[in-house]
């Protein structure tokens, strides 16, 4: 469980007692009469009574969701813990015959009436609210059973990056809701690309969706199936709670790193009860314009007026989220971050269009008095001016290529016999991630001086990003050769898909038989790698056994001659 909000998240649709509440399920959708455009997710939780583990359902709004991850513990109206579980990396397909849509309540095939989710493993336990709640199966490996995510999951963490697309495409026939998201081209369209022009209230990184809605008819398709099924099951459902197909919304083969849980012995089907992160969908380069793009050439001097009702102060001390009211007209949006999505391996290639000439408008603030009672992310509507809008969004944590080329140069030399053995390790040198994918630990955010702290670099430097608190990773390796042990540490790259800026750090290698007290010595070293902004060199000073590599290009070896070339100088090749 990381936080990534400086506020406390609270979720009013919940009960506000001390009752723990975990959890369970996703199951249906149900229409929202006091705040329409914010449809309700009906939400299974578990908890403890008397000894005894009951099930109970509780309506939250629909941009809600990325906040009550399935897993997660509740009391108060507050998130606070998380159930552990395992963490696997899957390879997909995403085209028609890899995956298939059941129910939650069925059987493994027409021939093996094994439950496919057994209530034993994972008691869920209530056939009015689950059993015809949908899930992905997707094929692993020739088994069409081998992972099975709940539906709403997919279309939390896979269908672009806000909740206010997800909201859309929900509320709105497909044409419209591509109406609301999608904006006309100004800008004329470049050959074998793909141009994309979206409205203001869309994410830039809900581009990679939004760019294979408006043009891969496979993405189109499976898309409007999501409008016309949620129709139906409304139609068909006499509680008027629908139970939407959502497929994957691309196709082409696709990995997918989830946590969840074996639900059989031999470790033939596991449940994604969480999708931690996902690669991106090859095909053409993506141009991206925005309809409030600040990109151009020249400005025009003309221009429209835009009201703006700003707040006398920024935030409460906790978010107060409501799915039962929508917030006033032309208001100051603040964001609320869900735990950030992994993309795994090459990012798409998105380019932001510079325009020729931008119309340049004028915006008159006008000063809001009122105290907020509570947050939103209903389409903004009257003049409730207590009720701030908000905007929940999925933050981008791209692994870098060079992370998984790092892990699998690793696991190739150790098959090979250049080293006997490769696992990360966190910053008490507890072993952690798994065989497909290393763990990561947070570059620190506290112990570092006052002085260092409030250099706007170096926090510029340390977070992910302009709006984020999440900071920058470290990979710590441990690895064991025929000629000794030593530690491989890697910073994690800042990849902004707005930017072709791109960091660029050294290796480092530490020989561990010369630095015995390496663990313990370690938090320092990491303030150090702060204080210099990721500077291997500037932080070594000359110790024994400490040596820096740098990386070389696939042409010259890659990564396996870079970790190689580390390990030279140390004396262990």
């Amino acid at each position: 469980m990381s936080v990534i909000n400086k506020q406390p998240i609270v979720i009013t649709d919940l009960p506000n007692n001390d009752k723990r509440l975990t959890v369970m399920w996703y199951c249906g959708l149900k229409r929202n009469n006091l705040a329409p455009s914010e449809p309700t997710v009906v939400v299974c939780f578990k908890h403890f009574s008397s000894l005894i583990t009951k099930l109970e359902f509780h309506e939250v709004g629909i941009t809600h969701i990325g906040q009550l991850r399935i897993g997660t513990v509740w009391k108060n109206q507050q998130l606070i813990e998380e159930n552990n579980y395992e963490e696997h990396l899957f390879e997909v397909d995403g085209n028609d015959n890899g995956w298939q849509i059941a129910n939650t309540w069925s059987s493994v095939s027409k021939d093996d009436n094994t439950w496919l989710i057994p209530n034993l493993t994972y008691g869920l336990g209530d056939k009015e609210n689950c059993a015809s709640a949908k899930v992905v199966k997707f094929s692993v490996a020739g088994n069409p059973n081998g992972l099975i995510i709940p539906c709403m999951e997919v279309f939390s963490r896979m269908y672009g990056r806000s909740q206010h697309l997800k909201k859309t495409l929900i509320n709105y026939p497909l044409e419209q809701a591509m109406e609301k998201l999608i904006y006309k081209d100004v800008q004329p369209q470049i050959p074998n690309t793909w141009l994309l022009t979206v409205t203001r209230d869309c994410l830039n990184d809900d581009a990679v969706y939004l760019a294979h809605l408006k043009h891969d008819p496979i993405t189109y398709a499976r898309t409007n199936r999501i409008w016309h099924s949620l129709q139906k099951s409304y139609t068909d459902s006499d509680r008027k709670l629908a139970f939407p197909v959502i497929p994957p919304c691309f196709s082409g083969k696709l990995q997918l790193k989830v946590k969840g849980l074996w639900l059989d012995k031999k470790k033939t089907r596991f449940l994604g009860l969480q999708i931690l992160g996902c690669s991106d969908p090859l095909g053409p380069d993506i141009y991206l314009d925005r309809e409030n793009t600040n990109l151009s050439e020249i400005k025009k001097k003309e221009g429209g007026t835009a009201y703006l009702y700003k707040r006398t102060r920024f935030l409460t001390d906790e978010i107060k989220l409501t799915s039962r009211d929508e917030p006033g007209r032309n208001q100051e949006t603040i964001q609320i971050f869900n735990e950030p999505i992994e993309i795994i391996g090459d990012p798409r290639e998105i380019n932001r269009v510079i325009r020729s000439e931008k119309e340049t408008g004028e915006i008159r603030i006008l000063r809001n008095e009122t105290d907020i009672s509570h947050y939103s992310g209903g389409d903004e509507y009257g003049s409730k001016l207590h009720i701030q809008s908000a905007s929940l969004e999925t933050p981008q944590k791209i692994v870098p290529t060079m992370f998984i080329n790092i892990w699998n140069s690793l696991r190739k030399m150790a098959a090979d016999g250049k080293i006997m053995s490769a696992y990360s390790i966190d910053a008490a040198g507890n072993i952690i991630g798994s065989d497909e994918m290393p763990g990561l630990i947070s570059l620190p955010t506290q112990g570092i001086p006052d002085k260092v702290k409030l250099s706007k670099e170096i926090i510029n430097w340390l977070y992910m990003g302009p709006y984020s608190d999440v900071p920058r990773k470290l990979l710590i390796a441990h690895l064991r050769t025929t000629n000794g042990n030593c530690y491989l540490l890697e910073i994690e790259r800042r990849i902004g898909r707005a930017s072709e800026e791109t960091d660029s750090f050294k290796g480092l290698v530490v020989r561990s038989d010369h630095n015995r007290d390496f663990i313990n010595q370690l938090d320092q070293l990491l303030i150090k790698i702060v204080k210099s902004k990721g500077v291997f060199d500037k932080c070594i000073n000359g110790h024994s056994g400490f040596a820096t590599f740098n990386h070389v290009s696939d042409e010259d070896g890659g990564m396996e001659r870079a970790i190689s070339n580390g390990l030279k100088k140390v004396g262990l090749k």
